[in-house]
């Protein structure tokens, strides 16, 4: 990938850091967050991203767009769609006030619907559901 961001001219523009234990500082340093994967459940890798302030651009796959709200939060691609992808980073890399928006909203989002609180909640209310129904 190095080589490739090389070829490309770009070098000076990404970081390849490899394996890291503590992503936060990593993520404040960040302007876009980019998962590209073919599958997810509940990506905790974009929730932390997004509890960070930054807009995502995800796969359109798994449970992707229950976290990510295309146009809002950030933006969803199909997936195996590297046009789509790089139109995508393109076109938030060119827009910071968009990105910003989005990251507030993505933060705001994490906070009402996926915080350790609300999690407990969900599952209170499961297991409340499960007990009258025994």
């Amino acid at each position: 990938m190095i080589a490739e961001s090389i070829k490309l001219e770009i070098q000076d523009r990404v970081s390849f850091v490899g394996l890291q234990q503590n992503v936060y500082p990593w993520l404040f340093h960040a302007d876009i967050f980019v998962l590209a994967s073919d599958w997810e459940g509940i990506s905790l890798a974009i929730l932390e991203a997004m509890a960070a302030g930054l807009p995502v651009i995800a796969t359109d796959v798994g449970g992707n767009p229950e976290v990510v709200v295309d146009g809002e939060t950030g933006v969803l691609v199909p997936p195996r769609n590297p046009q789509a992808l790089a139109g995508a980073i393109l076109q938030l890399a060119a827009n910071p006030i968009e990105r910003q928006r989005m990251g507030l909203a993505g933060r705001q989002r994490v906070e009402k619907y996926f915080s350790i609180q609300e999690t407990a909640r969900k599952f209170e209310e499961l297991y409340t559901q499960i007990l009258i129904n025994l």
